[in-house]
């Protein structure tokens, strides 16, 4: 299910770049945005890149020429751990509006943060999200790599932001060619008109050969995970297939799978004494951990490790898709990079896949 992204198409989309950016004048913006707000941007650290807040000390260190960070982006708005009420005191805990934020990140990684933004701003609004995102710049940048876990095009992702950021930065020689993607992007440009100048067709050029480039290379790395049925299917009609034992059989259930994920929403809370104050938190939880279904009185309705696979499968293929018309997977691949059992998504669904019952007709 690669989805092929013919070059014509990248030539069309030429027209969007508007704007260049030495790397002398990017370092000016950069400066400057950190006096006005946190801003968070890969760093390479120990050859991996990482997500990091940036200051006057690390500005140089900023490297939009790779692949996406280690870190999920939901770290910067979904504390790993938080304190979301006191109680007994009198104090509501009522969240106010943190300090505005930048976030430079990856394609992968902003279609994920589309999704978290229909989670948790939909239907029932989490007042600790909105605050963390309220008044948030997010600047994109095209994948300058790819590495053997990452499987956008399966999810019809490209390796370079489409929609949903600010501004995004292709980089070219001596600097980046700068695409608008929304008016806050445009005012970003507007006050800061004196570093960005207009792109030369060379400029131009560039990047759509560096486009074209890391498309023919993410999917060459997925050219063996083609599936007959589309993803949401496959996990359908394979709930009780014995697929799930074998994809669970050597599971450790460390969780880093859940952790490491852009698009996982699960939380724990808690409460707890902190000196005076009885405080109620929350953490990161774990679907793949053994007491995630545990109840109060001591049932678990997924004893099985094996159940719990099958749910997390189902939840990002099934239950989110009919619900968010969306898979809640944006092909990342940190789950697979991160697990200690070697446990690859694209084989786990390409195995269920050919593993269905004998009576359904794959065409």
């Amino acid at each position: 299910m690669l989805v092929d992204y013919p070059r014509e198409t990248l030539e069309r989309e030429l027209d969007v770049a508007s704007y260049f950016i030495s790397s002398s004048n990017f370092e000016k913006f950069v400066n400057k945005l950190t006096s006005d707000a946190d801003v968070f941007a890969p760093v390479i650290i120990n050859d991996r890149p990482r997500l990091k807040k940036i200051d006057a000390s690390n500005i140089t260190s900023i490297d939009l020429g790779s692949y996406r960070t280690s870190d999920p982006i939901k770290s910067v708005f979904l504390k790993a751990r938080e304190d979301v009420s006191s109680y007994f005191n009198g104090d509501k805990n009522v969240p106010t509006s943190s300090k505005s934020k930048v976030i430079f990140c990856k394609s992968c990684d902003i279609a994920a943060l589309a999704f978290e933004d229909r989670f948790f701003l939909g239907e029932i609004i989490d007042p600790f999200y909105a605050k963390e995102r309220n008044d948030v710049i997010v600047i994109g940048s095209d994948c300058g790599d790819v590495i053997a876990t990452c499987h956008c095009s399966i999810l019809g992702v490209k390796p370079y932001p489409e929609r949903d950021f600010d501004i995004n930065l292709s980089v070219v020689a001596d600097g980046y060619l700068v695409d608008v993607g929304s008016d806050k992007g445009k005012k970003l440009i507007d006050g800061n008109n004196l570093l960005f100048v207009d792109p030369t067709t060379s400029q131009k050029d560039q990047q759509i050969m560096k486009r074209q480039d890391m498309l023919d290379k993410v999917n060459d790395i997925n050219k063996k995970y083609t599936y007959k049925l589309s993803l949401d299917e496959i996990v359908k009609r394979g709930l009780e297939s014995e697929a799930w034992r074998g994809i669970a059989k050597s599971c450790t259930e460390c969780g880093g799978c859940n952790i490491s994920c852009p698009t996982c929403t699960c939380f724990l809370l808690y409460d707890e004494k902190s000196g005076s104050d009885n405080v109620r938190s929350r953490q990161w939880d774990s679907c793949m951990k053994a007491g995630y279904a545990k109840v109060a009185g001591g049932a678990n309705t997924r004893p099985m490790l094996f159940r719990r696979t099958q749910n997390r499968w189902q939840c990002k293929f099934d239950y989110m898709f009919d619900k968010y018309g969306t898979y809640a997977c944006s092909g990342c691949g940190r789950c697979t990079e991160v697990c200690m059992a070697k446990i690859d998504l694209r084989e786990a669904l390409l195995d269920l896949e050919k593993k269905l019952a004998l009576s359904v007709k794959l065409e």
